[in-house]
């Protein structure tokens, strides 16, 4: 045996242990309650020893090399993976990266802002800096009662625990604000920007009130305590100066009017002069100056700043951003009392004779000139107006060398902060030069006021003087023994009886390290003074983010697929089989539950399949979904979808355990930003379907009854089990699931519902089973219901569901709708029962598979034989005869004749009707009494099928299922009738389209009502085609309409029959589309479009003459008369004659050239590009062909319609014809360098391509 590893055996496990605990992961917290001086110490603080990205990665290919045919090493291994993911903190956020989220190189912690708690973290940012104000408030002790949820001293003390030991880089407020309650008794509402200003007021009257009674009850004094004197100075004779003290802890600083802070203190302690005062000394009204001046200084000094006033012209509050200079060091004996009392003095002297003059005191008498030097140690700066702003800190560090470094603090960010070069611009506010680039290269110079100011400033006594008070009880009692032990316990933090439990040791120890007299905090261990729960949690935290930062990185997630890889399991295809049964050894049966579901290997040396699904799956979506750096996503899905596809307990367990977790489920498939994370795990989902789908299909319908443990409890205090009847089928019980917050989770999701929708889209693919789950469960109505809110016919006040979209954003309802429409195109449509096709029975083959519905889904039909003959009574035959003899009457035709034909007319149409079912019907249809009388509401109300339409989301949807809902059914068509009419209304250019499809979709129904529709939309006074007419005015709507109609046209035959027939309702749109085509014809006074949009169009126009001559119709290119105007504008040419722009596409289409006599364009060089010209000449006039509007002479119309002036941009209206210009006299013809077309010579630019002449 080896003395290191032992057996052979056990040298492959021992040697992956050590690798795995020691050489790549080891994140143990540090000690609490050790030894002296052990105290926040690791017990290895070397490890782990793989610390660089290259020694990691080659250890990483050690471990998943010792297991490749070693089943002892995997089993060792994979448990360990297991182990550590077991331990994994759950991530709740997105986009984790530990390594961005590392505290930065300054060492100091920022905060987080949980949306406009700015000015919180600005200010405790500047209190935790104060070394005295830190070490007290973490002595301060805490009842061990205290809620520390609700304690802001609780809260306030794990804040500076973790700034000064946590290893992220910012600290979670939450918890701080969650107990700083608002004058109502909430929390604060984070949302919601403050003055940074009233905090500091608000936050140290309550922290003083809660110190009080405690050894801290002074430190806030101690820290920025002072006394102001207001003072009332007499000027009637008896100069009597009455004093008044107060305490302040802040200074209030005009800055209107202000250049400097010095200038604003003199301001501040001149004072106002009043009169008519009434002296009591004097006995008479005399004039007095009332001010105020500092009686006593505190260690630290804050100044507030009024950059916010009220504008007295608006009555509204705004930022002042003047310059407003201060010193980095500051002398503040001019603007004390005893400065006040020598001015009085001197200026007593100045105006008393010299026998009455009194000695003035030299400064710094009453007090060290140290006690009134302050240095600059932290300013709160404003960046903003007085509506909306933000809050950052400058401080400086407190070294015990007096040599502190600046930093910027600004939320969760905290830099180093140069503030010899960027004082004056960072905070002085004032204006300063900015530079704007202009077009063309040119730049702007101008000025403009600054937004980012001082609002605070924090100034320090250079040597700090310690009150009396700092070292007295709370009693204030006692002689110097028990005045030292007080002392010592306040600065110290010596947890009272009866608080906290204490630490006798700690406190002992803590105690040797303070001296008698001035304690220099700043040298003290925070550890011996925050509490013992603060340090475990910060510990425990950094410990967990030490293990975040190993595993959240690029080479664990490769270590991890790798070992997915070299853990290939066998196929597991048998429903009943469980991994955990494979063996019958008595033994084996008997282990512990515990070590059998942490088996990775059976014992006969297979991989256990479900083990390595749980463990790549718990992996794949607790770690690399919520990573930042999930490039490998894509390729650990693919994995998992291999390995599901072998083992059906893999599919069962994944479906059950995301069951078991509702959140989890709406993070992955609602919550999530990264649409590759939703779809991954939509993918997953429709993996284990498609496995467990064949082998429950047996028992798809059916349920059963589990228990299940309810909310109530018994007298143990155990759940009490109660039953719950459930589906049997495992994909059944998730789909249950799903629809289970279909409700209320899915439209606040709305915004990424996307995939959902898509989940349940796929599902009714599967099959008309997976179908009839669906719309068994009420998913139509379900659907509907939501989608058209407020407007369905099944809206309840009471019972509402969350609104889905805003004004701004319209969510995607795209596999919304198409679900919709695959139910309802599962079932037959619901016949008119007035009609004679009522109560026919539809049946056919129930087997679909999913290719036939994908193929229906695409626009591909399919056979639909089948079904019982249906007779019609004599009754009804007794309707039908009389009917057509009323028609052939009205006809004036014989009554026999049209009798012999309508029998065999509806003879025929009534075989149709027996042996074909409507060509939307999906494969496998369910039968009818499958939709509730809700379903039939929803597909009834027209609303969804405008609202479908007019959000042009998926309009083919809307349209199949609008064509399936109308087959048959009389009230139903005439309601899509009035829909389309409406719709092509209310339709805008780009729009119009999805509402002429719909009529296209509804004409194409092979029903015996497709004569009436296709009537209905061709009538002569209601139609379509007459609503088109009354636009054609506006020339883009016209155009879109006339390409769905021509759609029409080329899709259905009937229709366009019955289009032939009227053909003078529509005979217009000839001359109307060949002059819409012509305007963008060089030599037209109309701006060109683009030249593909240009193509575009006499595509359209061509196609569209084809089919009217393959209907037999010819087009009557007229021009529009005086009377009768096109829309289009434009006039030239006589009245029955071809247009330039018709004649001219008679040539090309007939292999021509425009500009050659030759009509049947016979040229050797074959037809003519189109771009080659784009004029037509005549035989007697070599210039171009264009357009003139404006009265013309008598006789001169033949002759202006093969001459005109070139012009560009809108039309001209000129009460006399330009001069003729003629290409001969202006110029030699040039060739164009761009599409080398030979021009005239007066165009200066082609008369093709627009391109200027050379």
């Amino acid at each position: 045996a080896d003395p290191l590893f032992g057996s052979v055996d056990d040298a492959g496990e021992r040697l992956i242990e050590s690798l795995f605990s020691e050489f790549l992961f080891y994140a143990e917290a540090e000690s609490v309650d050790g030894d002296k001086g052990k105290i926040g110490t690791r017990a290895r603080p070397d490890l782990p020893k793989c610390k660089t990205k290259a020694s990691r990665s080659m250890a990483f290919r050690l471990l998943v090399h010792l297991c490749k045919g070693n089943g002892r090493n995997l089993q060792r291994l994979l448990s360990l993976v297991a182990e550590q993911q077991q331990q994994l903190k759950p991530i709740t956020g997105w986009d984790y990266s530990p390594e961005k989220h590392a505290v930065s190189s300054s060492g100091y912690v920022g905060l987080r802002n949980l949306g406009a708690t700015c000015y919180m973290n600005s200010l405790t940012q500047q209190f935790y800096m104060i070394p005295q104000l830190r070490y007290g408030l973490l002595a301060a002790p805490v009842p061990e009662d205290e809620d520390r949820n609700e304690s802001l001293l609780h809260q306030l003390q794990a804040m500076f625990g973790f700034l000064t030991f946590s290893e992220k880089q910012a600290y979670d407020t939450r918890p701080f604000c969650h107990t700083y309650k608002g004058d109502d008794g909430r929390p604060v509402n984070v949302r919601v920007q403050q003055d940074a200003q009233e905090f500091f007021n608000v936050f140290t009257d309550r922290l003083e009130k809660r110190l009080k009674g405690t050894p801290q009850q002074s430190l806030l004094t101690d820290v920025f305590g002072g006394k102001l004197s207001n003072q009332i100075v007499c000027h009637g004779g008896c100069d009597t100066v009455r004093q008044t003290p107060e305490d302040f802890y802040t200074i209030s600083c005009e800055v209107r009017g202000m250049d400097s802070l010095q200038q604003s203190l003199e301001a501040y302690v001149k004072g106002e002069s009043l009169s008519d005062f009434n002296c009591s000394t004097c006995q008479k009204r005399v004039d007095i100056t009332k001010r105020a001046c500092i009686a006593e200084m505190p260690n630290t000094l804050v100044f507030h700043l009024k950059r916010f006033a009220l504008n007295w012209d608006t009555f509204q509050h705004e930022k002042l951003n003047n310059r407003f200079e201060f010193p980095r060091e500051i002398d503040m004996e001019p603007y004390t009392r005893e400065a006040m009392k020598r001015k009085d003095l001197e200026k007593h002297n100045r105006e008393c004779k010299e026998d009455e003059r009194v000695e003035i005191p030299p400064p710094y008498q009453e007090h060290p000139e140290a006690y009134y030097k302050y240095r600059l140690v932290g300013v709160i700066v404003h960046v903003g107006s007085a509506e909306a702003g933000h809050y950052y800190s400058y401080i400086r560090e407190r070294r015990p060398d007096g040599d502190g470094e600046w930093l910027e603090f600004n939320d969760n960010t905290v830099r180093p902060f140069d503030i010899d070069r960027n004082l004056e611009q960072a905070t002085f506010g004032g204006m300063e030069q900015v530079v704007e680039q202009m077009y063309g290269g040119r730049s702007y110079h101008h000025e403009v006021e600054r937004t980012h100011s001082a609002y605070m400033l924090f100034y320090e006594r250079i040597e700090p003087i310690y009150s009396s008070s700092s070292s007295s009880s709370a009693d204030g009692d006692g002689g110097s023994d028990e005045k030292q032990q007080q002392q010592q316990q306040q600065v110290v933090a010596a947890e009272p009886a009866g608080l906290v439990s204490t630490n006798e040791e700690k406190i002992e120890r803590f105690r040797q390290l303070v001296s008698e007299a001035n304690i220099d905090v700043s040298q003290l261990d925070l550890k011996e003074v925050v509490p013992s729960w603060i340090l475990k949690a910060c510990y425990a935290d950094n410990a967990q983010f030490r293990s975040d930062r190993q595993i959240f990185n690029a080479g664990y997630y490769k270590f991890v697929n790798d070992l997915m890889r070299v853990a290939a399991p066998q196929p597991v295809l048998d429903y009943k089989t469980d991994d955990d049964d494979d063996d019958d050894d008595d033994q084996e049966r008997g282990r512990d539950k515990t070590q059998k579901e942490r088996s990775f290997v059976t014992r006969d040396g297979h991989v256990n399949g479900l083990r390595v699904i749980q463990l790549g799956t718990r992996f794949v979506w607790n770690t690399l979904a919520r990573a930042q750096e999930n490039h490998m996503f894509a390729e650990f899905i693919g994995n998992l979808k291999s390995l599901y596809k072998q083992n059906v307990p893999g599919c069962k367990w994944f479906l059950e355990w995301c069951r078991s977790d509702k959140g989890f489920v709406l993070d992955m498939l609602l919550r999530c930003r990264d649409s590759v994370v939703r779809t991954g795990f939509v993918e997953l989902i429709e993996t284990a379907w498609e496995v467990l789908s064949p082998l429950e299909m047996p028992f798809f319908m059916e349920s059963e009854e589990i228990e299940v443990a309810s909310k109530a409890l018994d007298e143990n205090g155990k759940p009490v089990m109660a039953k719950e009847t459930v589906a049997k089928s495992c994909a059944v019980r998730f789909v249950d699931f799903l629809l289970s917050f279909i409700r209320d989770e899915v439209p606040k999701n709305w915004m990424r519902f996307t995939q959902y929708w898509k989940l349940l889209y796929d599902f009714a693919l599967m099959g008309h089973v997976h179908r009839r789950v669906l719309i068994k469960r009420g998913l139509v109505a379900t659907i509907g219901d939501m989608f058209m809110g407020s407007r369905s016919p099944l809206y309840d006040s009471k019972n509402r569901h969350p609104t889905i979209g805003n004004n701004v954003t319209t969510p995607d309802y795209g596999d919304m709708l198409r679900i919709l429409s695959l139910l309802v195109r599962s079932v037959p449509p619901v016949t008119d029962v007035d009609h004679p096709a009522a109560n026919i029975t539809l049946s056919g083959d129930s087997s679909s598979s999913n290719e036939e519905v994908e193929d229906i889904e695409q626009g591909v039909g399919g056979d639909h034989d089948g079904g019982d003959a249906v007779h019609d009574d004599d009754d009804e035959h007794a309707e039908d005869e009389a009917d057509d003899e009323e028609q052939a009457n009205e006809a004036g035709e014989p009554a026999s004749k049209t009798e012999n034909s309508s029998k065999k007319t509806r003879k025929r149409a009534r075989r149709v009707r027996r042996t074909e079912k409507p060509a939307t019907l999906v494969p496998g249809e369910i039968a009818a009494e499958a939709l509730s009388e809700a379903d039939q509401r929803i597909l009834n109300s027209r609303m969804l099928y405008v609202l479908g339409l007019d959000k042009s989301f998926t309009p083919r949807a809307v349209c199949e299922l609008a064509a399936h809902w109308s087959w048959e059914n009389r009230p139903f068509s005439r309601t899509m009738d009035d829909v389309v009419k409406h719709g092509v209304d209310k339709a805008a250019h780009d729009t119009i389209a999805v509402w002429l499809q719909l009529m296209q979709r509804l004409v194409e129904v092979p029903d015996s009502l497709q004569e009436e529709r296709i009537a209905s939309f061709l009538d002569e006074r209601d139609g379509v085609l007459r609503r088109i007419h009354r636009y054609k005015s506006q020339l883009k709507l016209t155009y879109a309409s006339i390409k769905g109609v021509l759609k029409c046209l080329e899709g259905n035959e009937l229709f366009a029959q019955r289009m032939m027939e009227c053909r003078e309702r529509w005979e217009w749109m000839d001359a109307w589309l060949d002059k819409f085509i012509l305007r963008g014809r060089n030599g037209s006074q109309y701006q060109r479009p683009p030249l593909q949009r240009q193509q575009s169009r006499e595509a359209t126009f061509s196609k569209y003459q084809e089919q009217v001559e393959k209907l037999g119709g010819t087009l009557v290119l007229k021009e529009a008369s005086d009377d009768e105007d096109d829309g289009v504008g434009g006039g030239g040419g006589g009245v029955g004659e071809l247009s330039p722009g018709a004649r001219r596409r008679q040539l090309l289409a007939r292999g021509g050239h425009p500009s050659s006599d030759n009509e049947e364009g016979a040229s050797a060089d074959g037809p003519a590009p189109m771009h080659e010209s784009r004029g037509y000449h005549s035989d007697d006039d070599a210039g171009p062909r264009t357009r003139f509007i404006g009265p013309l002479a008598p006789g001169q119309e033949r002759e202006m319609a093969d001459m005109a002036v070139v012009t560009a941009g809108p039309v001209r209206d000129t009460s006399s014809p330009p001069p003729i210009r003629r290409g001969a006299a202006d110029g030699k013809k040039w060739a164009c360098s761009q599409c080398t077309l030979e021009n005239e010579g007066y165009r200066s630019r082609c008369e093709i391509c627009n391109y200027p002449r050379n």
